[in-house]
This record gives C-alpha cells, structure tokens and sequence, in this order.
C-alpha cells in the first residue's frame, strides 16, 4: 500500500522536475500525502520492535517494499514522526547490494 503514495510523491516532486515537466501540482502532492498519511502509519507500527519487515532476516518482502522508497529524499516524502520505518530504510539503505543499486541521481532538465 505504500508504493501508491510514494509513487504520487515522486512524480510529483521529483520526476516533474527532473524532467521539464513543470512544478509540483499542490492538488497531487497533497493526495500523495494523504495517501501516506493513511499508510505510513500501519507499516511503522508493524515495525516497532522488528528489524526486518517480515523475519528476524532481510527477505525479499524488505526489497520489494524499500523500492518505492528509492527516492525518498528528492521526493520528500513525509517521514518524520515514523521513527521505526525510518529506522528500517536506513538498514535497508546501508546493505552494500542497495549501496551498489541505489539509482543514480540524473541532471535537471534544462529550462527554456
């Protein structure tokens, strides 16, 4: 449920931009937070007291819900007040595999 949000979030604030694509729609980044707002919450309680989401060991359900978080910084994405999650995507942001994989940051777009 989280990628639908981070999704909104990234084209929003990040892809847009990035592409010439024009600023953020308020309408959009303001779904997206909604969005996260109602989803967040959940996967952060789900991770009080866990390291990993689903085992006692990283697994592909880490992977695979860390993916839409990839560009969590350009794209803003509203972490603050979710100490758990947050403490989660660090480890997943310090696994040399993820190191190696993280996408690469590409130039703006050039503005006529």
């Amino acid at each position: 449920h989280m990628a639908p949000a981070n999704t909104v979030l990234v084209l929003e604030n990040f892809v847009k931009q990035r592409t010439g694509r024009g600023p953020p729609d308020p309408a959009e980044v303001a779904r997206g937070e909604a969005l996260f707002a109602q989803t967040a919450p959940v996967l952060d309680s789900h991770l009080a007291g866990r390291t990993w989401v689903a085992q006692e060991r990283l697994t592909l359900a880490d992977l695979s819900l860390a993916a839409s978080f990839a560009l969590a910084g350009p794209a803003r994405l509203p972490l603050e007040g979710y100490a758990n999650l947050r403490a989660w995507l660090g480890r997943v942001q310090e696994l040399e595999a993820w190191q190696r994989t993280a996408p690469p940051m590409p130039p703006p777009a050039a503005r006529s």
